[in-house]
């Protein structure tokens, strides 16, 4: 059994960096001045982590404005327009306006961005370190979606998971990304219908199974116990939940040692800055061993974007401490 820190969805844009954004989308600086800041600044970022002692990490994010953006800008017949509440947060996205059929536009910078992650790695480290490209899922795509095109909301969950997911995990699984981190907070914060839920979920599992990937499911914001008449046993899953918001779902780890080897208990509140004390995490991390998950990864309950960079980084790394005390290391 493993413990193990790890870092989901984004970081704070550095406020230098934002700065830079600004005077590219003003017309200041080109794209590729702008793209070799991303990159100094994903290097500092992720040099910070892993000397932290991270092991599981994303890039950071720093070229996203949100879960949605500019993601959705790389697929055919979507129509960005503008800005929405993201959940109960002082926090907005672009909305999608889907327009007809969809499907992912050929030469995506996704892949070239994970690609550019995974050389940063290898130039800070020579261990082992799992960077998990970041995309939106099913449920969370189409509820937060003006759909003005299909008819059929079953046809908009297929068509988005294969002519969209399904050629872009295929893509990154080519260049090495064996775990992919898919955000679902729409499966636990929204009001779904269930047959939303069962396809999306459905859609899942099938991209994990035909393409060989395993697929880090990010929800946050809700419970998970509306979910667990929707799971399945899989080995290649692994569940996250978010116990800032639903301290109670510990108490669902007992029915969940039956479906996935592996869990991500969100202990870390992204939304608050009071830093997190040992005993905290500790009581939490002691009531999770007592059901023999392969692997338990410790990480924040959703995005950091929410947080000042400097409290960002204070929490992650007293996360990273309380581990290796816990460890003993």
């Amino acid at each position: 059994m493993g413990i193990e820190t790890a870092l989901i969805g984004s970081l704070p844009r550095p406020p230098i960096l934002s700065k830079y954004v600004g005077r590219f989308r003003s017309g200041k600086i080109s794209e590729v001045v702008l793209e070799r800041k991303y990159v100094v600044y994903t290097k500092r970022a992720l040099s910070k982590l892993i000397s932290m002692g991270y092991k599981v990490v994303t890039d950071g994010m720093f070229r996203h404005d949100d879960i949605l953006n500019p993601f959705i800008s790389f697929i055919d017949g979507v129509k960005v327009n503008g800005l929405y509440r993201f959940y109960e947060n002082n926090f907005f996205f672009r909305i999608p306006i889907i327009e007809d059929m969809i499907k992912l536009k050929k030469n995506v910078p996704l892949i070239t961005w994970y690609l550019k992650a995974k050389e940063i790695v290898s130039e800070v480290t020579k261990e082992e370190v799992i960077i998990k490209p970041v995309i939106p899922g099913p449920a969370t795509f189409v509820s937060h979606s003006i759909n003005m095109y299909y008819k059929d909301l079953g046809k908009f969950i297929a068509d988005y998971v294969a002519n969209v997911l399904e050629p872009l995990i295929g893509g990154l699984k080519k260049v090495g990304a064996d775990v992919i981190e898919i955000h679902e907070p729409a499966l636990v914060a929204s009001r779904l219908k269930p047959k939303v839920i069962d396809l999306s979920l459905r859609g899942i599992y099938e991209l994990s199974e035909s393409l060989g990937v395993k697929i880090w499911l990010q929800v946050y914001f809700g419970s998970l116990r509306r979910l667990v008449k929707y799971l399945k046993p899989s080995a290649d899953l692994i569940l996250s939940l978010d116990l800032v918001e639903s301290p109670e779902d510990i108490r669902l780890l007992k029915v969940l040692k039956g479906v996935t080897e592996s869990i991500a208990l969100g202990i870390v509140d992204a939304r608050n800055t009071k830093i997190e004390r040992f005993k905290e995490m500790k009581r939490v991390v002691d009531k999770a061993l007592r059901y023999s998950f392969k692997d338990i990864y410790l990480c924040p309950n959703t995005l950091l974007d929410f947080l000042p960079e400097v409290i960002a980084y204070r929490k992650l790394r007293k996360l990273a401490r309380f581990v290796k005390a816990f460890r003993g290391d």
